[in-house]
């Protein structure tokens, strides 16, 4: 009896199923790989049948990460022809103003303030760093203004770059002729404008009143509403500044406001179809503007006009214990810190979904860890972010 029960428990167990398991899902992620896909964990392609909540980027992942410069607003429009990175293209004013120096101040800014680098290479212009900051570089080029002479004449002294916590980048330069150093700052406008005690016009620096703070701002969202993502230019002209950002970044001079435009791809709207009706829910989360967040996700069909947004400021003033009952039924975040999307992707685990979370950027990168699914892209993801993924979209 013994030996007969012996047997019988071998017997019941299936010691084929783990191989069998793994050999199907191995298939799978074989087939994923012909279609672009490439799967880092194997669990992962289980987990994929069961997502009903997708939550994504939007720079990269709805839109093409082709950032183009298209406005710029100093005392006037400037407005930027051309297309990608080809630093071709007429800058010109509808007003038919000329080029002046706030102008060529503003691009200077553009191609100092930058990690990026515009090369040509077989013939084709090619952006080595962030598409953002290569837009810049484009735009400075157009004008004239390229990255390695004016460089050569402003040397670098240190740089601090971008954060998503402080929302802004600075470049410490040396001045050509000896003079004071130039402070360059671009970021956020809400950040660089709670900085600024001064603004630029027809190269004179006047006080900013909370009036012209406020037509700056409005200015920013007029762009924004036009899908444009807005950075603000500024600057000041300094002796030896040290490194600490509180004192180098007081009583900046506001140069003026760049709106770049990065186009949704074209299957976005059909994907988000089908995902309706295969009953998965999509929600964007993005660091972007909301005017600019909502601009997008109505040209894909994500919303429909008059649905709520949340922003990363209005999710801070929440108690943390109230954040389900306001996130049920938001599709767009915006102006979210990495910190907020993690704490997002929690959240809905939490309340029974199984999550995929797709992005291309560092800031990306702890929610797609956190996620049941994380989806990193291939081609423009950052490589934290792919190291952070299950699974690689190319």
């Amino acid at each position: 009896m013994v030996l007969a029960g012996t047997s019988l428990a071998v017997a019941a167990i299936p010691e084929g199923l783990p191989a069998i398991a793994t050999v199907s899902l191995a298939a799978g992620a074989q087939r994923m790989a012909k279609r672009g896909v490439i799967v880092r964990s194997i669990g992962a392609a289980e987990t994929l049948g069961g997502v009903n909540l997708i939550c994504t980027d939007k720079t990269g992942t709805l839109t093409k990460n082709q950032m183009t410069v298209r406005s710029l607003y100093t005392h006037t429009w400037w407005h930027f022809a051309g297309e990608g990175y080809e630093p071709a293209g007429e800058i010109y004013s509808p007003q038919g103003e000329k080029g002046d120096e706030d102008l060529e101040l503003a691009l200077k800014i553009m191609a100092l303030c930058n990690e990026a680098q515009l090369i040509q290479d077989k013939g084709s212009w090619k952006i080595l760093g962030d598409p953002t900051e290569g837009a810049l570089l484009v735009a400075a080029a157009k004008g004239g203004i390229w990255q390695r002479e004016v460089q050569r004449s402003h040397p670098l002294r240190f740089l601090i770059p971008f954060e998503s916590q402080r929302r802004y980048m600075v470049a410490v330069c040396l001045d050509p002729k000896g003079g004071p150093d130039w402070v360059l700052v671009k970021g956020a406008p809400e950040a660089v404008l709670e900085s600024c005690s001064f603004y630029r016009e027809r190269r004179r620096e006047l006080p900013l009143s909370p009036e012209k703070r406020e037509f700056y701002l409005k200015k920013a969202e007029e762009m924004s509403d036009r899908a444009l993502r807005v950075l603000a230019l500024a600057y000041k002209r300094e002796n030896r500044p040290g490194k600490n950002e509180d004192l180098l970044t007081r009583a900046l001079v506001l140069v003026g406001l760049v709106g770049m435009q990065d186009p949704p791809r074209p299957e976005a709207p059909r994907v988000l179809e089908k995902c309706r009706r295969a009953g998965i829910e999509v929600r964007m989360i993005t660091g972007d503007h909301p005017h600019t967040a909502r601009a997008i996700a109505l040209e894909v069909g994500l919303i429909r006009p008059g649905d709520k947004i949340l922003t990363g400021k209005e999710l801070e003033r929440l108690p943390e214990e109230q954040w389900k009952g306001h996130i049920q039924d938001v599709k767009v975040f915006a102006q979210v810190l990495p910190h907020h999307k993690y704490k997002l992707i929690n959240l809905f685990k939490e309340m029974g979904y199984v999550v995929a979370m797709t992005g291309d950027g560092i800031n990306d990168a702890p929610a797609v860890k956190a996620a049941h699914v994380g989806i990193a892209m291939g081609k423009s993801g950052t490589h934290v972010t792919r190291e952070a993924a299950s699974l690689i979209i190319y």
